[in-house]
């Protein structure tokens, strides 16, 4: 059977798969599921290595760590060079608690475990994303993960069944298995799903199908080989536009993509011309490089402040991009003629060693920056910077076992104080409502003898019905369903809904379900209870404990950052403030506004007297915050005068 030859359609799609990641990153619009390209890659990657296997199988040539060595030979050097450059870079550049972290990943990242470790942090799509600097060789280590085991997968499959057929239905078991854990999965653990290869596999898996199933030739039928580009490309075109963050992914929508990839690949139309654009041919032959040079690019832009998607911003970012993979591709051809003169007359064992040895000292680079927390001594007074750094990013009190569904899907309330709840308040909301939990502590829960319970979940808006929003991992409508369940089973005094209302905004469901929660809320008050609706905390532009600790590594000034304008603030609510009003008006509800006690006529402040952040992160306040003299309107929301009114009356 013939060797593997240059297909310029697959070269196409890797083109195709890194603008779109590359523009997806770079936040241009039009390109809010750009995501897919990283599914277009596990499809290509899936495609080749059982096309290389099978071949190798068939002429009795295959060797297991054969397959290792060649995978690790086109992956490995360019991420040790990347890693390499990031720690020199971030030794001048990034402090010392970044660094830290920057050098934990690349130890994940060299040791291709990576997905592993962003999957125990935090969501890909949530704005924190933006300071990891290795988050996207998630994606390698995925693909690694798959290498390690497939060969032997198709080394045992070839040994019992040597036919075909028998293979490729072997296969379809296994991608189907691993289809219906990711739909089944999707919504109740997206994290999970979204990193780990069993939840991944049939996207890998997808390619070998193909693989087996199409021969050298594609299909015989042009106009059958035309229909199916045509449809594969419309496919992976609809994803890449029509898709975003508030997208379940992978569930089934990633079968569109995958689907669309396997029919481009399948129909095997390697010379049309387009496909030959010398342009294409670049950004295909490149799309390694360029995926792995990319990301740390915007996550520099992000840490130098530069948050806010400008066109300006967009092209000093692909130019910079541009000119880091120009100068790469020179230093690595001037490299590799180097090493082809320097170590030419080495055995091969004095090559490999050498290769492993820099290897090696990629990854103890990378371990002793993590051991001596990112090198604390280049930074004045480091300790006592990062300790405020992360007393602030720690101040953050709920409980973790109270967010969002269990693993049945049911409602976990919090309580602090006495009895079941009745005649207490009920907060209702997402993490903002987490935000103020600090404030009704157990004292006060005594003080008034009170309870107040918790319903919340990361991103969700207290609105039954309301569609995915792109800050929520989470199938929220069903959750706040379930929560006003609870609610109205309840016997609660007092219903407070609490949200950053700006995610639901450009909902499409919205009016509707406004009006919904209308019904619900006006049937409550019908039976006596107090709804109050409160409006969002005001959210920084910037994670605050981050920008006080880098200003403090460079030896910037803050005095910029005490303060923020409330209209800037207010500007995130401008379109849905006008909804708020009108629900509180047709429920009898009451709206209290934060800013109104929380800023001046004209300011927010983000620092208190000592200089020291306000806030947990960009979107929080921190808990001592909330359970300062700032917050003291909460009591009022809680309604605990008059609770104290009504236990006085009640006292003989």
């Amino acid at each position: 059977m013939r060797s593997l030859q240059f297909r310029h359609d697959i070269n196409a799609l890797r083109a195709v798969a890194v603008l779109a990641v590359v523009l997806f990153h770079y936040k241009v619009g039009i390109f809010r599921g750009g995501f897919v390209g990283v599914d277009i890659f596990f499809v290509i990657s899936g495609y080749l290595m059982t096309a290389i296997i099978t071949r190798r199988l068939e002429k009795g040539a295959f060797s297991v760590f054969g397959f290792y060595g060649d995978r690790a030979r086109r992956i490995v050097p360019p991420l040790v060079g990347l890693i390499l450059a990031l720690l020199v870079f971030g030794y001048f550049f990034i402090d010392p608690y970044n660094y830290e972290k920057l050098a934990s990943s690349g130890v994940s990242a060299l040791l291709f475990y990576s997905n592993i470790q962003f999957w125990q942090g935090t969501g890909y799509f949530l704005p924190s994303a933006y300071t990891k600097w290795l988050l996207h060789t998630w994606s390698l280590s995925v693909e690694w993960q798959f290498y390690i085991i497939y060969p032997i997968i198709m080394l045992a499959l070839y040994r019992v069944v040597t036919a075909r057929r028998w293979m490729v239905l072997m296969l379809w078991g296994l991608t189907l298995a691993s289809f219906a854990a990711s739909v089944c999965f999707s919504k109740s653990f997206p994290t999970s799903t979204f990193y780990l290869l069993p939840f991944r596999g049939w996207e890998l898996l997808a390619g070998g199908i193909v693989a087996l199933q199409f021969n050298d030739e594609g299909t015989r039928d042009k106009r059958l080989s035309y229909a199916l580009l045509a449809v594969g490309l419309a496919m992976i075109l609809y994803a890449i536009f029509s898709f975003n963050e508030a997208t379940p992914w992978p569930y089934y929508w990633a079968a569109i993509p995958v689907l669309g990839t396997c029919l481009v690949i399948a129909a095997r139309q390697t010379e049309i011309r387009l496909f030959k654009n010398p342009a294409c041919n670049l950004l295909g032959e490149w799309s390694y490089s360029i995926y792995l040079w990319h990301w740390p690019i915007a996550v520099a832009a992000y840490y130098s402040g530069y948050i806010h998607t400008t066109p300006l911003k967009v092209i000093c970012e692909l130019v910079i991009l541009a000119g880091l993979i120009g100068f790469g591709g020179y230093l690595v051809t001037m490299l590799q003629n180097l090493w082809k003169s320097w170590a030419a007359g080495w055995p091969a064992p004095a090559r490999a060693l050498t290769a492993v040895g820099v290897f090696l000292l990629a990854l103890g680079a990378n371990i002793t920056v993590s051991a001596d927390d990112g090198l604390v001594n280049r930074m004045a007074g480091g300790s006592r910077s990062i300790n405020a750094f992360t007393q602030a990013t720690t101040d953050f009190v709920f409980p973790g076992n109270c967010d969002g569904p269990g693993g049945d899907g049911t409602v976990r309330p919090c309580r602090v104080g006495q009895g079941n709840g009745d005649g207490g308040v009920l907060f209702i909301g997402d993490s903002q409502t987490m935000q103020i939990y600090a404030h009704f502590t157990a004292a006060m829960a005594q003080k008034y003898k009170t309870s107040f319970t918790f319903l919340a979940a990361h991103g969700c808006a207290p609105v039954p019905g309301i569609g995915q929003t792109f800050a929520s991992e989470l199938p929220c409508g069903d959750f706040m369903t379930k929560a006003f369940n609870f609610a109205e089973a309840g016997n609660y005094s007092r219903i407070v809904l609490v949200s950053r209302w700006s995610y639901i905004q450009n909902v499409s469901n919205l009016d509707s379900t406004l009006a919904s929660l209308s019904g619900r809320l006006i049937a409550l008050t019908k039976r006596g209870v107090k709804v109050v609706i409160l409006s969002s905390t005001p959210v920084p532009e910037l994670d605050l404990p981050q920008e006080l600790l880098r200003r403090k590594f460079f030896g910037y000034s803050t005095g910029d950052i005490e303060y923020e304008d409330r209209a800037t603030f207010e500007k995130e609510l401008l379109r849905i403030k006008p909804r708020l009003k009108w629900l509180a008006e047709t429920t009898g509800a009451d709206l209290v506004d934060p800013f109104d006690y929380l800023c001046d006529e004209h300011h927010c402040p983000l620092l208190d007297a000592n200089q020291e952040s306000l806030y947990s992160d960009q979107s929080h306040y921190r808990g001592r915050s909330v359970k300062g003299p700032l917050f003291k309107f909460l009591d009022g929301v809680a309604g605990l005068e008059e609770t104290a009114q009504r236990h006085a009356s009640e006292t003989p």
